[in-house]
């Protein structure tokens, strides 16, 4: 494309990375939304939800959290609800949980009867 004189935009890096990410490949869509960036292009809803989905079916709940978040950071428009529906199922399937996630220890002293009441909103 470079090579005719074309210079890439935003709907033709959506074209790339959507078709990469339907081939299943997510290091070559990875480097497409590098390069995108580079040319201070911000990629669509569609292209953000296309390469985060990719990375949650591949088994890369990080990298999918990471790239959900940064792309809402500087969007106007937020993902949809399923796209992150996806990234915590994946999550949740990998065991990944971030530092701010973490279970407080004081919850394990309870017997689970009494952590029932407690969500239930009785005192113990």
């Amino acid at each position: 494309m470079l090579e005719s004189g074309i210079t890439p935009n935003a709907t033709s890096y959506e074209i790339l990375i959507t078709h990469l990410a339907g081939e299943e490949n997510l290091e070559m869509a990875l480097a497409a939304l590098s390069e995108m960036e580079k040319r201070d292009l911000s990629p669509s809803t569609k292209t953000a939800k296309s390469i985060v989905l990719l990375a949650t079916k591949q088994g890369n709940p990080r990298l999918a959290l990471d790239l959900a978040t940064s792309y809402e950071d500087v969007s106007v428009r937020p993902l949809p609800t399923a796209v992150w529906v996806h990234v915590l199922a994946s999550c949740a399937e990998y065991l990944f949980v971030s530092q701010n996630d973490q279970c407080r220890r004081s919850s394990t002293d309870r017997s689970p009867r009494e952590k029932v009441s407690t969500l239930r909103g009785a005192k113990p």
